[in-house]
């Protein structure tokens, strides 16, 4: 007679057999390891993907923030070199208008005097002094020959300088308004060749989404001091010729009519000066008017072909945003030198003189950023492509982390 098994006996030898049996797991094994082996691929290629196109859209802020800031610097060179032309012409027509005044002036006093020399000889008791007062004219006239003679040529002159003014405004006036056209261009071309959307701005803008030098036209105050010192150079020559003529007041008139000159022609010259010009005095700008005027913003996205690439991004990653990234490049003067003497009138900051002449770019860590986007609550644009980015900045916190700040 045959005994059945009971179920505790069958279930108990299953389990043992399952033991026993070792088929089949290496393949269980290499099963998980793949597994782990392409999260592991998926995590490094993520990571790798997502900071090298952060990288490249960084790069190519700088680039385009940098290149703007190199078109205003270049700019402003330009403005500084072309205000040095303006004041030693302006000087120059000073003192030919000047020279004719004063040779008016003089010339009629020393005739006076002369009839009156002839008068005198022309009595009996007056002879000796007529004869005297003669004498004393003879080297005023030479003089007055002398002077007439060298500043005749330059006389001739004051229509061609003052239509050289003209001209030096409108290449003023031209500069102006092509460096915002080349700085577009500039940015078209870098948008071109990275395949990003490039975006420039500057947070005292007139109109988001410009880029300008920071000058503005000058002034009779603001010309007056650098064509008065160029003038009181220019005209010592001269005024050693009229020392001699003391009796028609030579020296004194080319003086005065040099001064009075001076105001005229500073009133009448169109220049242009930074920003920060008060009155006479040419200032270094302060932190905000840096942040506003001096320094460019630019912003870099992704588009489609640059966008990052996750590895099987349906199981690894986050849906896929735009990489924002902004780079700001500051406008600046680079001389060493910062104060001059007691006046506290800082040097490298001005367009006049010759350490006019050091403007550059140069990449900075500006609060250019806050500020645009506290007072460009209109530039619907950058608003637009740092929200693609899922970056929200119009709300009570802003929130810049997820930007690639420098």
């Amino acid at each position: 007679m045959r005994v059945e098994p009971s179920i505790n006996h069958v279930l108990r030898r299953m389990a043992t057999d399952v033991h026993r049996d070792q088929r089949g797991g290496v393949g269980i094994l290499l099963v998980l390891l793949a597994f782990v082996l392409v999260a592991l691929i998926g995590m490094v290629w993520n990571t790798g993907e997502f900071s090298t196109r952060k990288m490249r859209a960084q790069a190519v802020a700088d680039t385009a923030a940098y290149g703007a800031a190199q078109h205003n610097a270049r700019a402003l060179n330009l403005i500084t070199a072309s205000n040095k032309v303006i004041v030693r012409t302006a000087s120059a027509e000073v003192l030919a208008i000047s020279a004719v005044e004063t040779l008016v002036i003089v010339g009629a006093r020393l005739t006076d005097l002369s009839i009156k020399a002839t008068k005198l000889m022309g009595g009996l008791w007056t002879f000796w002094a007529g004869v005297e007062l003669a004498a004393q004219l003879v080297p005023e006239w030479q003089a007055y020959v002398r002077f007439a003679k060298q500043v005749f040529p330059a006389i001739r002159k004051v229509p061609q300088l003052r239509q050289r003014l003209r001209q030096l405004d409108s290449y003023q006036q031209a500069v102006v308004a092509q460096t915002p056209r080349w700085i577009e261009q500039q940015r078209s071309h870098i948008e071109i060749a990275s395949g990003h959307q490039v975006y420039l701005t500057q947070a005292g803008a007139a109109k988001p989404g410009t880029v300008s030098p920071p000058v503005r036209p000058g002034d009779l105050a603001s010309l007056q001091a650098t064509l008065v010192a160029q003038v009181n150079s220019d005209r010592k020559k001269l005024e050693r010729m009229l020392r001699p003529i003391r009796l028609g007041g030579g020296q004194q008139t080319w003086l005065a009519t040099t001064n009075m000159t001076s105001l005229f022609i500073a009133g009448t010259t169109k220049h242009h000066v930074l920003i920060t010009q008060t009155f006479t005095a040419e200032l270094a700008p302060s932190n905000y008017q840096r942040d506003t005027a001096f320094t460019v913003l630019a912003v870099a996205s992704t588009d489609w072909s640059t966008k990052p690439q996750p590895f099987i991004p349906r199981y690894f990653g986050k849906p896929v945003r735009d990489v924002v990234a902004y780079g700001a490049a500051e406008t600046f003067n680079g001389h060493d030198n910062p104060v001059t003497g007691v006046t506290g009138v800082v040097l490298p900051w001005r367009v006049w003189s010759k350490q006019g002449w050091w403007w550059r770019p140069r990449l900075t860590h500006a609060e250019a950023l806050r500020l645009t986007i506290q007072q460009s609550n209109q530039d619907q644009k950058l608003a637009d492509m740092f929200q693609r980015a899922g970056i929200r900045f119009y709300g009570s916190k802003h929130d810049l982390h997820p930007v690639n700040l420098h």
